[in-house]
């Protein structure tokens, strides 16, 4: 039987997943809605609903903590996040302080894609390997960087964002206030953009997905666009920092708006060689939607004694 409990929180621009998962790792329920849904009522309205609906797993008294990884940039102590472009009713620290107050535990906040590649490297494709990557490509782009067993966050806490390089010559407005972001050109915000421009909406982005699949123009052409600027800034990234692998997911990986295999090669182009292009392994994430789930109660075991 578990010694603890986790209550785990993983907050997408497109979807919210939570769920309870012991300190082995094992999760005991979980479950996906749309964020929009989430942030559309009252943050505590939802939350009481959600510790009701646990209840028959495990009571709020004992929950030993409660972990949200959250898409935006938090500050080096992790209590205030900075900046939330696509989920911006994050912004601010409120709602650390009314979970704390609701579940009378510990809130632990960690970026959203740093807890996702704790999970592949706890229990997924990056078990075994010291020096890792996670790219992660939804709504937008998210990195996260293990480097010798550990969660690398730079000097300031905001280390890896790899979506919100900025591309020269580029001048389109991001989410973030900047402008210029690779994630406008390398990630789900691309297709959208191209959807609202090519077809006023009329096209679904499920729709989308599947006319590029098809060789269907322009669709196909955008999908080759979202796979180049994504192997740039996948290539530039291993350049830099000579991982042994990068694990890649996220809705646009799964989508198979283009191939893996066409997308290896690609990152592969723009790779340093001779090395690190020789030796760098590519790989998908293994856990689904679970690997943030299964990364928060790392997270917990690291930072609650």
């Amino acid at each position: 039987m578990p010694n603890k409990i986790f209550l785990a929180f993983d907050i997408g621009g497109t979807y919210f997943r939570y769920g309870l998962v012991t300190d082995t790792g094992a999760v005991l329920y979980h479950k996906r809605v749309l964020t929009k849904t989430v942030f559309s009522q009252p943050y505590e309205k939802f939350v009481n609903s959600l510790v009701e609906e646990c209840a028959h797993y495990v009571s709020a008294g004992n929950i030993a903590a409660a972990i949200v990884g959250v898409p935006c940039t938090i500050d080096v102590a992790r209590r205030r996040l900075l900046s939330c472009p696509n989920v911006q009713s994050l912004q601010g620290e409120a709602f650390v302080k009314k979970l704390e107050s609701i579940l009378c535990a510990p809130v632990l906040v960690e970026r959203d894609v740093n807890l996702a590649l704790l999970g592949e490297h706890w229990m997924g494709a990056a078990r075994g390997y010291s020096t890792v990557a996670g790219v992660f490509v939804g709504t937008g782009l998210g990195c996260s960087l293990i480097i010798n067993n550990s969660l690398f966050t730079g000097a300031h806490g905001v280390a890896a964002e790899l979506g919100h390089i900025k591309i020269p010559g580029q001048s389109d407005p991001c989410a973030c206030g900047d402008y210029g972001c690779l994630e406008l050109y390398a990630a789900g915000i691309a297709l959208r953009r191209a959807i609202e421009s090519f077809s006023e909406g009329r096209v679904s982005y499920e729709e989308a997905v599947v006319k590029a699949t098809q060789g269907e123009e322009p669709w196909n052409m955008v999908a080759r666009q979202i796979r180049e600027m994504l192997a740039w800034g996948v290539g530039t990234l291993i350049t830099l920092i000579d991982p042994e692998l990068v694990v890649m997911g996220g809705g646009v990986i799964d989508s198979n708006l283009f191939s893996i295999e066409e997308l290896v090669q690609t990152i592969k182009k723009y790779v340093r060689k001779p090395e690190p292009a020789n030796s760098i392994a590519i790989k998908l994430t293994s856990l689904g939607d679970k690997a943030g789930l299964i990364g928060a109660a790392k997270f917990a075991l690291e930072h609650i004694r």
